[in-house]
């Protein structure tokens, strides 16, 4: 077991009042007496210590007000030494000089961690090799689609193995192609859907697949669904079609080629009507 601490012994009288009366000036804050007790480690006792406090502010060394049933002392303010001007200037330059010093280190700090992130986002010395051998798979990858097209460059000679790459022209035309005809499907199905709202008003889920059913309407085949669902058709910020990226509205809907965008929603197409046996 430790050894106990020696209690230290109790002081009094003229002793007890200047240990006390350096201490609320040290401290220069207010006290009651059991604080200054117990800060000064029963070095002066409770009951002694309001005894040397009352003696203290009788005597004018501290300053007593009371609140409700309690007495408080502070050190008498007129005693404390004030600082002259040049040491109150000089203490405002360098409190400046620390600040503009603290600003700099919190900029430095700021950089650090910053690189400090970068570094381990990074991959590690074991993962490097991995991470080459994944980039020269890809890298052989698109050689492999590359190198039969590079003969065929002008559009108008087949590649190595015979391939026809696309040239700029033959993607603006199916681009137009594509918007024209989307375009087109758009506009027909809100006259269908204006004309079925007239017609039958009150229609809604499977009551109107069912009506649609019995007046020969075929809804959409799972590959047109397919199609509205991808991300061919969803609002984004922009796609890429022959390695262009084209930006989209938000909100609409890109085609297929080139982004531009239509309003389109996944709903049945008007088919002709079947005959009824």
């Amino acid at each position: 077991m430790p050894p106990k601490a020696v209690k230290e012994k109790a002081v009094k009288g003229d002793e007890a009042e200047d240990i006390v009366l350096q201490y609320m000036k040290s401290v220069n804050r207010p006290y009651a007496s059991t604080d200054v007790s117990a800060n000064l480690k029963n070095k002066v006792t409770k009951a002694n210590a309001q005894k040397v406090l009352q003696s203290l502010a009788d005597k004018g060394s501290l300053t007593m007000k009371m609140y409700g049933k309690q007495s408080i002392f502070v050190y008498n303010q007129e005693y404390l030494e004030t600082m002259p001007a040049g040491a109150i200037a000089a203490l405002e330059a360098e409190l400046k000089f620390v600040k503009e010093d603290l600003e700099g280190s919190r900029k430095s700090l700021k950089a650090l961690t910053n690189e400090i992130s970068i570094r381990i986002a990074e991959p590690k010395t074991e993962e490097i090799e991995g991470e080459i051998e994944q980039v020269e798979a890809q890298n052989a990858i698109a050689l492999k689609h590359l190198i039969p097209l590079r003969n065929a460059s002008d559009g108008k000679t087949p590649g190595e193995n015979g391939e026809w790459p696309i040239g700029k022209e033959q993607l603006d035309a199916l681009n137009a192609e594509w918007s024209k005809w989307r375009k087109e499907w758009i506009s027909r199905r809100k006259v269908y859907q204006a004309l079925l709202d007239v017609v039958q008003p009150d229609l809604a889920g499977a009551s109107r697949l069912s009506f649609e059913e019995e007046i020969g309407v075929d809804q959409d085949p799972d590959e047109l669904k397919a199609l509205e669902a991808s991300d061919l058709c969803k609002p984004q910020s922009a796609v890429r079609f022959g390695g262009v990226k084209s930006a989209t509205i938000q909100g609409s809907k890109p085609n297929a080629f080139n982004g531009q965008t239509d309003s389109a929603i996944s709903t049945p197409r008007v088919a002709t009507k079947r005959k009824r046996e």
